[in-house]
């Protein structure tokens, strides 16, 4: 896919026909006049004019004149076409303009000009039911609340190892009927990447195989979520892809009170061990409320780890939820983001050596991480270090 166009030398390799081009720029302009795919819009195309002059003369004066439309799409052959489709039609969903500054790039490392803006627009919008159909989810919203919260233990007696600190306990639950849908144990006081972490959780172990699910699943989202703490701007755009209604409540529920105050006896009494909390934690709320996380997940990877979806990257496969993984900043550095003892490679890293660029890495397997630039997707890199000689990829590094 990242194989530069403009290096393309097959005999059907012309430009595009001139008609094609005209119907593609003509439909382009009739859609953002009516409000759709108004996204990315070059500032070339002043609708408030395009609008009047539609009142006044009909649809057609939507079309362009023959040379302005060879002179906007000098340099698009078919190859160019078929690139911004891959580019554009993906589950990474790219933005226009990243696709435009990818299509430049490739220009200029085989000094070619550059493609206008506008033409590349034109071509993505034509695409754009493609595109929803390659990056649509199944999505069923249940009408339900979910709470993000977290309490305070202090280790206090009943630690055997270790100094005297703070752990917390962070959680999504449902308050009726109680269910923890999942946790994690952190040091101290929670920070909004970690409400963004549980709630990552929560929602993968919501996911079910469905068989005419897209992608053969269905993600099941709850109507309205309620935070104690502010949650990181991107986690809470990604949540309102999904459907969810977020808003902050620092109502203490009181089924988690009497949880925290049940698992503190319980922890002391049992002089739990720090690095055994979470075992701990989910074993505790088996034994009292007869489910827990920890033995749900392993139950739906036993169930349907093998099938086609549920065994693929959550995050991958549902596109919103990848604003819900922490992000990291990061360079480019000879064609590859070098992080947390891995270098992440993809073709497209090599035109933007140097450059810094943010990474969120998969939480489903440490060998893949999403790389953005200027805060928009620019790709999808694997680490080098765990490609096998066939080329496919380790999910982690042994031990992970």
């Amino acid at each position: 896919m990242n194989t530069n166009p403009f290096f393309a030398r097959s005999l059907l390799n012309g430009p595009l026909q001139q008609e094609f081009c005209q119907r593609m720029h003509y439909e382009a302009l009739v859609s953002a006049s009516l409000g759709r795919h108004t996204e990315g819009l070059p500032p070339t195309v002043d609708l408030t004019r395009l609008r009047q002059r539609a009142l006044a003369f009909g649809r057609d004066s939507y079309l362009t004149n023959p040379r302005a439309i060879a002179e906007m799409f000098s340099g698009v052959t078919l190859a160019v076409y078929k690139t911004v489709e891959a580019l554009y039609c993906s589950r990474l969903e790219r933005p226009i303009e990243m696709v435009w500054r990818i299509i430049n790039a490739m220009a200029s490392q085989s000094a070619a000009p550059p493609i206008a803006y506008e033409a590349v627009w034109a071509i993505c919008v034509h695409l754009a039911e493609q595109r929803a159909r390659m990056t649509d989810v199944t999505v069923e919203l249940l009408d339900t609340t979910w709470w993000i919260t977290h309490f305070l233990c202090d280790n206090g007696p009943g630690e055997l190892i270790g100094p005297r600190r703070q752990r917390c306990v962070v959680c999504v639950v449902e308050a009726s009927p109680f269910n923890v849908l999942a946790f994690r144990v952190t040091d101290g006081q929670p920070a909004g990447e970690d409400y963004a972490s549980v709630l990552y959780d929560a929602i993968v172990l919501q996911r079910r195989p469905q068989r005419y699910g897209k992608a053969g699943l269905v993600w099941r989202i709850p109507r309205r979520l309620f935070v104690g703490e502010a949650l990181p701007r991107e986690c809470r755009q990604g949540c309102a892809r999904m459907g969810m209604v977020v808003e902050e409540s620092q109502v203490t529920l009181p089924c988690v009170q009497q949880v925290q105050e049940r698992w503190m006896r319980e922890y002391t009494v049992g002089k739990l061990r720090a690095d055994r909390w979470e075992e701990g934690f989910d074993s505790y709320l088996q034994k009292v409320y007869g489910a827990s996380p920890l033995r749900r997940r392993e139950q739906f990877d036993r169930e349907f780890g093998r099938r086609v979806g549920y065994s693929g990257d959550p995050a991958w496969l549902f596109p919103a939820l990848r604003n819900v993984l922490p992000e990291r900043a990061g360079y480019i550095q000879e064609g590859a983001v070098s992080y947390d003892g891995l270098h992440y490679e993809d073709d497209l890293l090599s035109h933007w050596s140097g450059s810094p660029i943010t990474l969120r890495r998969s939480a489903h397997a440490e060998v893949c991480i999403w790389v953005y630039l200027h805060g928009e997707i620019l790709c999808q890199a694997m680490a080098r270090e765990l490609r096998r000689l066939d080329g496919s990829y380790r999910p982690r590094r042994p031990g992970r």
